[in-house]
């Protein structure tokens, strides 16, 4: 029999290394900071900070903004709703029977989010008013070195073990790029910045954008607005919400999306919620077959979209070749649009269609035919920075900084939505290929969070010092996604923030499955895809001095 080789012999390693005298497993001391208090950061707090789910973890997380929310926040103009069901766009954890309307509005939503966070004692743990500027990667400690700048004005720093980015994704909002904008002299606002007194009573409007901030805005201010002129440079599908068989169900029984106040009494008992919501999440997650290419669901929904379009724009037939698509249902995000086609229709509308902006001159817009329309208010509604790069100098291992790399902004690439390369100790939510239009995105939200717990216990029992996913994994699992992604509609010819923003890119923000098949991926970890360095530089270091530690994650 041959021995041990002399390189790893044990009087050698005797030398170096010494014993940890500690139990097994034994959870080291871990500060975890977390930025943005959306749905992820308030999981977050109430489950590493209330909670203390893990032993040993001092958690933190900064928000910018003077009040939690995230989105529900920012967002606050005409209109401004959920597009997913009410009783299925919250926390598993804290379901709420007083939702008011089938679909939420964005302080109802944000009231719902203060009412958890405060449920649940978060506020001892996130920071308002506290903006991070930068975190960057620190290779002799292994944490990572913030740069805050606090409600003072003054920038103080910062320093954690694990990074969490619960920013999102649609927080980033940008004017569009169109000659001559700055010159207009009546009100400019985008719809993630709407003022609180800006006056639309009498005024004339135009909108520029055919997202699902336009198609909220326009039917919220046609009513009160002396004209409206949208600019809707891109054709995009209208969801009919009777086609939801729970709608269609409250249709059939006289009712409308206003819960009323004997449903809301039923709701109270949580069996009878319970049972509301299950029915809601499998209607729901029964859509993904509708978003498969050659599914006859998809093709017969794009008969029935078709249908429900020309009904509701016969008041103006001409609109409706110029609206209704060639492409797929949901190759652009789907929204309900309750009242847009009626409104595009109203008197006091112009819909300017596939036409560009030539330039826009102190009293309103040209187009590029050279007609020139006069108006007092202009409401850009050209949505977000999608590239990915977050809103915060973010610099990781050789001096990479994620907020100014141009080929992540083109291409973004991430293991599980999660993960970078180049990026230790570091998790984002809702990263690239996220569940965006899969499925409610909360429970998503939650799964997420759980994943992220059980990294940095495993971190802390192990006695890891930075953990930082494979290129090769990342390179495999991209592969996969954009083989996968020709089969489904947000691959097709439409121009959508899928793909970044443009027709023909890769679909970078949809995970390439339902919502459940990517829960069902998360909830067992692929620990081999990940490159693990040890605090002791022995990865045995965790066994101890021979004795076990019970602690467990609750």
């Amino acid at each position: 029999m041959g021995s041990i080789p002399d390189t790893i012999s044990n009087g050698q390693r005797a030398a170096a290394y010494q014993v940890n005298e500690a139990p097994c497993f034994s959870p080291k001391k871990s500060r975890v900071v977390c930025i943005g208090a959306g749905f992820s950061g308030i999981y977050m707090a109430m489950r590493l900070g209330t909670q203390a789910c893990l032993e040993n973890v001092d958690f933190q997380c900064y928000e910018k903004n003077e009040n939690v929310g995230g989105t529900w926040f920012e967002n606050r103009y005409p209109g401004c709703a959920c597009d997913v069901p009410s009783h299925v766009y919250c926390y598993t954890f804290a379901t709420n029977p007083r939702w008011s309307n089938y679909f939420s509005s964005w302080n109802e939503i944000g009231k719902y989010l203060e009412d958890v966070s405060e449920k649940y004692q978060c506020a001892r743990f996130i920071k308002l008013r506290n903006k991070v500027e930068s975190a960057v990667w620190n290779d002799e400690s292994a944490k990572w070195d913030l740069t805050i700048l606090n409600d003072q004005g003054s920038i103080f720093r910062d320093s954690c073990d694990v990074l969490l980015n619960g920013a999102g994704i649609l927080n980033n909002w940008k004017l569009p790029s169109i000659k001559g904008l700055e010159k207009f002299k009546g009100a400019t606002v985008h719809s993630a910045a709407w003022p609180k007194d800006l006056k639309i009573s009498d005024q004339r409007v135009a909108v520029i954008g055919s997202g699902s901030s336009a198609i909220q805005i326009i039917p919220s201010i046609q009513p009160i607005a002396k004209r409206v002129d949208a600019y809707l440079r891109s054709r995009t599908w209208i969801q009919p919400k009777e086609l939801d068989p729970l709608v269609a169900e409250r249709r059939a029984d006289g009712l409308s999306y206003e819960y009323t106040t004997a449903e809301k009494e039923a709701f109270k008992n949580p069996q009878t919620l319970l049972a509301y919501r299950k029915k809601l999440e499998s209607n729901f997650n029964s859509l993904y077959n509708a978003l498969l290419k050659s599914s006859e669901t998809q093709k017969e929904a794009r008969i029935t979209f078709r249908e429900d379009m020309e009904k509701k724009l016969s008041r103006k037939p001409e609109l409706i070749e110029k609206l209704i698509p060639d492409w797929e249902v949901g190759c652009r995000r789907l929204t309900p649009g309750l009242g847009y086609l009626e409104a595009l229709c109203e008197d006091n509308v112009d819909v300017v269609a596939n036409t560009e902006i030539a330039e826009v001159t102190e009293t309103g817009i040209t187009d590029d035919n050279g007609v020139h329309r006069e108006v007092d208010v202009l409401v850009c509604a050209t949505g977000f920075d999608v590239s990915f790069k977050p809103h915060f100098g973010l610099v990781g291992r050789g001096g990479r900084n994620l907020a100014k790399d141009v080929i992540w902004g083109e291409n973004p690439q991430a293991y599980l939505t999660l993960a970078i390369p180049d990026f230790p100790n570091y998790f984002v939510f809702n990263g690239p290929n996220a569940c965006v239009g899969n499925g409610s995105l909360i429970p998503v939200i939650e799964t997420a969070g759980e994943y992220i717990i059980k990294a940095i216990s495993r971190m802390q029992r192990h006695g890891v010092r930075s953990l930082e996913v494979r290129r090769d994994a990342v390179a495999d699992l991209t592969e996969h996604i954009d083989v996968y992604m020709p089969r489904t509609v947000w691959s097709g010819n439409c121009r959508s923030w899928y793909k970044n923003g443009t027709v023909d890119g890769r679909v970078t923000a949809i995970w390439p499955g339902s919502s459940l098949h990517f829960m069902d991926v998360l909830k067992d970890p692929r620990w081999e895809d990940f490159k693990w360095t040890y605090d002791s530089g022995n990865r045995f270091s965790f066994l101890g001095n021979g004795y076990v530690n019970s602690r467990t994650v609750k």
